[in-house]
């Protein structure tokens, strides 16, 4: 059993590390508002609001992805949206790029650089992965909109990276999208396999005669 064990140890380091980047973000947020003099009043709801919307089902995840994507799916992704997708689409962008569509969002990307990335990280995830067409678009469309609505630049902790947020805006998304999807699907599955239980019962049948009153 040395080798069970040692995946086990493998995946909870791997849960810790997601789960210390991911608190590691969220003391960064609040850091960073506070530097930049945008913690008062009139930005306050809007900068508690941001940070509950991807702070609370982060926290749900990291507690229950075990039970929905599992630690390989995890990992998987962190590679396929991180690491392939990201560098896909600045490969696809630079090469291809022509028509800048993200505005202010993000002046750098382009048309040519999501569609390349796209078609590149979707043969990278079938093939090397065996992912269906639709986990490897949801978390490459996820992951896309992660990083345009993140925080761009929110802090220097990491130089010229930006902060943490920067690097797991993407991730956090991608992997949210692909567990929360997965609970949908299975609550759904459950409440079919219920339906169908009720509907496989024998419908007990009494008739009138079999009652007498003595």
């Amino acid at each position: 059993h040395a080798s069970w064990r040692a995946d086990v140890d493998l995946a909870e380091l791997l849960r810790g590390c997601a789960l210390v980047r991911a608190i590691a973000g969220a003391v960064e947020y609040w850091l960073a508002a506070i530097g930049s003099g945008r913690l008062n009043i009139d930005h306050a709801p809007w900068l508690v609001a941001t940070w509950c919307s991807w702070v609370a089902p982060t926290a749900v995840m990291l507690t229950t992805y075990r039970e929905t994507i599992g630690h390989k799916k995890l990992v998987e992704c962190m590679i396929i949206q991180l690491a392939v997708g990201d560098s896909m689409q600045l490969f696809s962008g630079r090469l291809f790029g022509r028509t800048y569509i993200c505005g202010r969002l993000s002046p750098k990307k382009t048309l040519e650089g999501y569609v390349g990335g796209f078609v590149l990280t979707l043969t990278y995830g079938a093939i090397v992965h065996g992912w269906s067409v639709v986990d490897v678009s949801l978390v490459f469309v996820a992951g896309c909109f992660g990083d345009l609505l993140g925080l761009k630049d929110f802090s220097r902790v990491l130089s010229s990276h930006g902060g943490i947020l920067d690097r797991i805006d993407s991730f956090l998304f991608a992997i949210n999208a692909l567990h929360w999807r997965q609970v949908v699907l299975q609550h759904q599955l459950l409440a079919l396999m219920l339906d169908f239980h009720l509907r496989a019962m024998p419908t007990e049948h009494v008739d009138d005669d079999d009652h007498h009153f003595v």
